[in-house]
């Protein structure tokens, strides 16, 4: 299993989220107030998936870095 490969496609994904939040929070700031608390739920919890994945992502590389020096 290549780690360091696995952890690029997480930081890639983590990208992906981060653009996704930047176009949920400008929108936040046009959106009618009914459905502004729903849009901020929405960018909370896609806010946590974006840590996880970047925690994941991180995870993943100093496995691939243990397993680069060990070699």
């Amino acid at each position: 299993m290549n780690y360091s490969e696995w952890s690029q496609e997480y930081y890639a994904e983590a990208e992906k989220i981060k653009r996704n939040l930047g176009r949920m929070k400008a929108k936040l700031k046009t959106v009618p107030m009914n459905e502004r608390r729903t849009l901020e739920d929405n960018i909370h919890k896609l806010q946590l998936i974006y840590y996880e994945v970047q925690q994941t992502a991180g995870y993943l590389a100093s496995i691939a870095k243990e397993k680069q020096s060990a070699a």
